[in-house]
């Protein structure tokens, strides 16, 4: 008698030993396996890539200038380094040269920048080198010898910015020391994509009243997952199983299976924490609550611009303006102002209790100084008459 599974049967006469009728199959399993992270494909991670863009976007564009500190905090003064911090060189912008410095510090924990000089030692401009391929080698003496390509720099040639340092040459990979959950992060994101791209694949065990060969139920897995398993062809369709077999399905048995959305939550949170992004930054309801836009952005600034912005600062004042008393300084006053209605109420307050002149509240919300003819005028106070010098 011919079985309905006669059809499935490979064409060939030698005897098929005989198993047992019961089979399982995985239609659903992904059977790649996680690919290796690295800080050349940590970026293809969304998380990672927020991370960095939120970084790289908020020191970029922050005003930096050459300062000199005096009684009254910093100045800006005229320096021809200025130029350099405006165009650091012919291929950059001061924003891309500033957002490729974060990334580096990020990605590979290291940030080599070459001063292009002219005969007399003028520095005439900044050259980032890509910073996956500097090696760095460090004396006894604590002297450190950049080699690029086989050719070596000293140490006054480059300015070399480390992130998370160590008593190591080169700074620690934010990357590298957090690769495995960068990884769990990566797998979820296959996974929420395999279930759009593919469909509800169905995993389960199907049972047969006969014995089943080994062939016979190899390609009856094979036949299935090629029309309803990962990449199927015929998602949706309905599938007729004859011969008395039946279908039982598996029930999930992975926590992602049982709440990816949430575990997806973990992961970010946790890898914003690395990078020290803030869990409102990247989508997440962290439960934080801030009263006013100002103390969220101070706090910002505080924990995670700052660290860069101070490891920025000092190392481009010893490598440009070494032995001057100038510094480089970032102003980061529009970042920490918060809401109009806000600064507004602050400066107004200020100078009505007389801590400010209307100049300099103007200056604090990031107006010029008001036209002599444009200020209001101030009420004069009119003198009391003297009692004694009045006639009885």
């Amino acid at each position: 008698m011919v079985s309905l599974l006669d059809w499935l049967k490979p064409s060939q006469e030698a005897s098929i030993p005989v198993t047992n009728s019961n089979f399982t199959f995985a239609i659903g399993a992904n059977p790649y396996s996680a690919e290796a992270v690295t800080p050349e494909n940590a970026m293809t991670n969304a998380t990672v890539f927020t991370c960095l863009s939120v970084l790289g976007t908020a020191v970029s564009q922050l005003p930096v200038a050459v300062m000199a500190q005096g009684d009254k905090g910093f100045t800006p003064v005229d320096h021809h380094v200025n130029e350099l911090l405006s165009r650091p060189n012919a291929s950059q912008s001061r924003y891309e040269f500033l957002y490729g410095m974060v990334v580096d510090l990020m990605l590979y924990g290291n940030s080599y920048i070459l001063k292009a000089t002219t005969k007399s030692g003028k520095v005439v401009e900044l050259i980032p080198l890509p910073a996956s391929e500097v090696e760095t080698t460090i004396s006894i003496s604590g002297k450190r010898t950049y080699i690029l390509n086989n050719k070596v720099y000293p140490e006054n040639q480059i300015i070399h910015l480390r992130d998370f340092v160590g008593a190591d040459a080169q700074g620690l990979s934010r990357v590298k020391q957090c690769s495995k959950l960068v990884g769990i992060d990566n797998a979820i994101d296959t996974l929420i994509a395999d279930t759009f791209v593919n469909g509800t694949s169905a995993s389960g065990i199907v049972s047969f009243p006969e014995d089943v060969e080994p062939a016979t139920a190899q390609a009856f897995t094979d036949a299935w997952s090629k029309k309803f398993g990962r990449g199927g062809t015929t998602r949706g369709s309905v599938a007729v199983i004859g011969g008395g077999a039946t279908f039982a399905q598996l029930k999930p048995l992975s926590p992602a299976d049982g709440d990816v959305q949430a575990l997806k939550e973990q992961t970010t949170a946790r890898i914003g924490a690395v990078f020290r992004i803030p869990s409102h930054m990247l989508e997440i309801f962290s439960g934080a609550k801030y009263s006013n836009v100002q103390v969220r952005n101070t706090a910002f600034y505080r924990d995670s611009i700052a660290p860069l912005t101070t490891l920025i600062e000092q190392k481009l004042s010893a490598g440009l303006l070494k032995g001057t008393g100038l510094t480089v300084r970032f102003d980061a006053a529009d970042l920490l102002r918060g809401d109009l209605q806000q600064a507004t109420t602050v400066a107004v307050d200020a100078v009505g209790a007389g801590l400010l002149t209307v100049d300099e509240a103007r200056s604090l919300m990031g107006y010029s100084p008001m036209l002599e003819e444009d200020k209001p005028e101030q009420p004069t106070m009119e003198e009391e008459p003297n009692v004694d010098n009045q006639e009885a």
